[in-house]
């Protein structure tokens, strides 16, 4: 019997949650969560008022139950035949299972001894079978799979999928089966804490565990068992240096994706479709792949002041994206906010946003809007949309009255490539915005001297500045070196990326400033800028350098707990990206913490206006915070895998790819579907190119099977202009080789 029979996703969660389980939401037709940080939830109940918010922010979810003591539930996934055969012969059926695309869930109650959640593997080797238990979920009755299968819940005659008997063996405990085994405890004296750790961790990834349960248990057994403990930066070195060691030498406890089938190869003979045409000469062409950047939800609602800044942004332009008018959101409370408030650390808001888009994508918008918003509060806010040289910044933050301010750099791209020319007095603005972003403590004084001793030095004891630049990414990687990437600058700009299709034109453009907007930006410029009581002018301004000490924002214990984890997830990035050699992003995720609390603070502020000085920094402007700055960094760091580091030969190379899959996506949007492109559109994106270079391009590609031209094409027989199309080819596994 199915007792959700005829009931939806979202009614099938309210039951569960007033049953008691703990859940959460999944994508639509996925099992991935929909919140970023769910594990809270393991301990926290989600009563039927959340089910119902949840529902209306992702509609159409799936939805998970969550395992573990909470929800006292410990669920058996058997996947294959192997995990099935061992669960009916070592486990005792609870009388509640959920059918699911590839075999079923048994449901138990959560055992009295406690248990983790973990793979099964016979003889180390996975049997696609699971326990899912503290620290794991399971997608919940009536949510619906990838490929259309609805989970259903079986409940037999006398079962009662409310009130489960707890998990119970037949038998002996593993029945031929690894569970985790805890290690046993034995001291380490220093000499033998890294090898001891060591051996630790790699019997509980053998066992299943994942990174964040090791690197748990790690600390804790570093505590109890270290004499003296090592330091924390050393047990995450170890847990995540032993992971990708695991990795690496038992590629065969991982289970793999099953590899696409070739196409079939066609008789001969002439055939109609390119496919099965490169397929004949033993290529397969390669899709245009989606490249659109996939942008949540949450990070273009922040809500507060930020969202309206984003809304006036969007109605006061032709075009733009949320993405865009983002940046240029933090970019104006972080500067209002610059030097009056920091967080816990000493951090304050000052930022560096930069806005990357093709063009026509709307990503000059913010532009006129970040400039209105800051004039119309204070006109010493807006710094100006370009400068001369290093010395000019310097200059204008020496002063008393302008040591707050936000630079916009229309053409950011072309604006550091001017800046790279050798004896131009632009050269030093990269090194200068560099040092500058460091320092804006009070007391932590910025310099810069001058050959002519007349002309003194210029001071800058504290500043707040903040920049927005706008380029397209054609540009702005060509100004991007490698050691740009590794010494800090491109590190401390944080990157709104988008890559996709132009959004709708706005055809009733209205310029301007919603009165609540405006009182709620001066609200925050109103803010006591620290410790001492700022001055007043004669005519009742306050004087700017009296306002030199930042007031700390509160920060709620959850919120500081999760700020702590976050910070070590960052130091593991960082380390694992130095390990690999991956020294640019190493760099940037060295800074993934801090913009992390920059976000939180801007959050917090935009939120709480004048009020943040006692209701402070929430858990919810940790997460988000966090969350933005994890994903403009992993969008950043995945556009510069392609980009950094390359020859110029190399670029043209893979740009002429680009320009065939772009052609492939934007025929696609009109209904036409085509394999490939004609090589004038190659020619097109390779501006400034000789022809020569671009033969060298085309025979290169041709020689390496990255391209192939599909002769005579045509889309109907009414075409009149057959079309040569030039196709991308698909790598496929061919007896352990490339082919």
């Amino acid at each position: 019997m199915n007792p959700f029979e005829g009931m939806t996703p979202y009614q099938t969660a309210l039951e569960l949650s007033r049953a008691g389980y703990h859940l959460m939401p999944l994508k639509r037709k996925s099992k991935e969560p929909a919140l970023k940080a769910w594990k809270k939830w393991q301990t926290e109940p989600t009563p039927p008022e959340l089910i119902e918010f949840w529902s209306e922010r992702y509609e159409d979810c799936n939805w998970a139950v969550i395992c573990g003591e909470a929800s006292g539930l410990a669920v058996i996934d058997a996947d294959s035949p192997q995990a099935e055969a061992w669960r009916q012969c070592a486990m005792v059926f609870s009388g509640v299972s959920v059918r699911t695309s590839h075999g079923s869930h048994w449901w138990c109650g959560y055992p009295e001894g406690g248990m983790r959640s973990t793979n099964l593997r016979l003889k180390g080797r996975n049997i696609e079978g699971d326990v899912k238990a503290e620290g794991g979920y399971v997608v919940a009755p009536q949510s619906v799979h990838p490929d259309g299968t609805v989970y259903a819940m079986d409940v037999a005659v006398g079962a009662d999928w409310r009130s489960l008997p707890p998990l119970e063996f037949k038998g002996p405990a593993s029945a031929g089966i690894e569970l985790p085994r805890p290690a046993q405890m034995e001291l380490f004296h220093e000499g033998e804490r890294d090898n001891g750790l060591a051996s630790y961790a790699g019997s509980l990834y053998a066992s299943g565990f994942g990174y964040e349960d090791v690197l748990s248990m790690l600390r804790e057994r570093n505590l109890t068992c270290c004499i003296p403990p090592l330091p924390d930066r050393d047990v995450l070195r170890i847990a995540s240096s032993i992971g990708k060691a695991e990795m690496r030498n038992h590629p065969e406890r991982t289970v793999q994706p099953a590899q696409t089938p070739a196409p079939a190869v066609q008789p001969e003979g002439e055939a109609a479709d390119p496919e099965e045409r490169a397929a004949r000469e033993g290529l397969r062409l390669r899709k245009g792949r989606r490249i659109e950047t996939d942008v949540p939800e949450w990070l273009v609602h922040p809500g507060g002041l930020l969202e309206d800044i984003m809304g006036f942004t969007a109605r006061a332009s032709v075009r733009t994206h949320p993405v865009f008018a983002l940046a240029g959101a933090a970019a104006v409370i972080g500067t209002l906010a610059a030097q009056k408030v920091k967080g816990h650390t000493g951090l304050t808001t000052n930022v560096y946003c930069v806005a990357l888009g093709g063009s026509g994508s709307g990503k000059d918008a913010p532009k006129q809007a970040v400039t209105r918003l800051l004039t119309a509060v204070a006109k010493e806010l807006f710094a100006g949309s370009d400068v001369a040289s290093d010395s000019a910044i310097v200059s204008r933050l020496a002063m008393p009255s302008a040591r707050r301010g936000c630079y916009i750099f229309d053409e950011f791209g072309l604006f550091l490539q001017a800046a790279k020319r050798q004896n131009s007095p632009r050269a030093g603005i990269a090194k200068c915005l560099t040092e500058l972003f460091s320092h804006y403590r009070y007391g932590d004084f910025y310099s810069k001297g001058y050959a002519d001793a007349e002309s003194g030095g210029k001071v800058v004891p504290w500043h707040g500045l903040c920049l927005l630049g706008l380029s397209v990414p054609e540009e702005y990687w060509a100004a991007m070196q490698d050691n740009e990437t590794v010494n800090g600058f491109l590190s401390r700009q944080l990157c709104f990326l988008w890559s996709g299709a132009p959004v709708p034109r706005n055809r009733n453009v209205d310029d301007s400033i919603p009165p609540a907007l405006l009182e709620g930006l001066k609200e925050i410029w109103a803010i006591d800028g620290g410790d001492r009581a700022p001055k007043t002018n004669e005519d009742g301004s306050t004087v700017t350098e009296s306002m030199a000490d930042p007031q700390a924002l509160p920060v709620s214990q959850e919120a500081l707990e999760y700020i702590s984890r976050m910070e070590d997830e960052a130091d593991r990035l960082m380390l694992e990206a130095e390990e690999d050699g991956r020294r640019a992003a190493a760099s940037i995720y060295n800074r993934r913490a801090e913009y992390g609390l920059k976000l939180a603070l801007i959050r917090c502020v935009s939120r709480l206006r004048g009020d943040c000085l006692t209701e402070g920094v929430s858990l919810e402007d940790a997460e988000w915070g966090f969350n933005a700055a994890a994903w403009c960094q992993d969008t950043l760091i995945d556009a510069m895998k392609d980009v950094l580091g390359q020859s110029s030969f190399a670029k043209w190379c893979d740009d002429a790819e680009n320009a065939i899959r772009g052609y492939q996506r934007r025929e696609a949007q009109k209904g036409q579907d085509k394999p490939g492109a004609p090589w004038r559109i190659v020619e097109k994106a390779l501006k400034g190119v000789t022809p020569r270079q671009l033969k060298d391009v085309q025979d290169k590609l041709k020689a390496t099977n990255r391209i192939w031209l599909c002769k005579g094409w045509k889309k109907s027989e009414a075409s009149k202009r057959p079309l040569d199309l030039w196709c991308l080819v698909e790598e496929k596994e061919e007896d352990g080789e490339n082919a």
